[in-house]
């Protein structure tokens, strides 16, 4: 028992690591974003999908470990914490499996507000963008409102053509 616990506790230090490593790429994305660095972003984007595929590895592996622990104390896996793996495990064990838990949850609070800013400065920039384009396309209605508030059309309103049409 005594070895499936060291062998939990080797690989929540390898996902802590993988997570933690993930987590200072979010945090260098958003510099990324907010600098409109794309072709930083995209590299970024494909180390955090190989991030995710050894996060998916481990959790393969950690699946199968707590069905193993859970097994031989005789409870369902879906039941087994880690804090009732460590108020069973020996005392260096348990301190060690409780740091990591507290590790994990805090690097997973900071993945989660990180992740929300992110979305949040790449939501901005998108809506930016579209409407830098509508004043290419459109001077007159750069948000494309053709509609009022009602849903009725305004009778005087005229499309006109946009900066890259008069510039043909």
């Amino acid at each position: 028992m005594s070895d499936r616990i060291e062998s939990l506790v080797e690989l929540l230090t390898e996902y802590k690591r993988v997570l933690s490593d993930l987590l200072e790429l979010s945090y260098e994305k958003r510099k990324v974003i907010i600098e409109s660095m794309t072709d930083r972003l995209s590299e970024i984007v494909q180390t955090e999908l190989r991030a995710l595929s050894q996060i998916k590895t481990l959790e393969k592996q950690r699946t199968e470990l707590i069905e193993a622990i859970s097994e031989a104390n005789g409870v369902a896996p879906s039941e087994l914490t880690l804090s009732i793996i460590a108020d069973g495990a020996p005392k260096k064990q348990e301190q060690e499996l409780r740091a990591l838990h507290r590790e994990l949850s805090a690097i997973a609070s900071s993945q989660m507000e990180i992740n929300a800013a992110n979305k949040a400065l790449l939501d901005a920039q998108l809506e930016h963008s579209e409407v830098m384009l509508n004043l290419m396309i459109d001077s007159t209605d750069p948000l494309n409102n053709l509609y009022t508030l009602d849903g009725t059309t305004e009778g005087e309103k005229k499309i006109t053509s946009g900066y890259i049409d008069r510039q043909t």
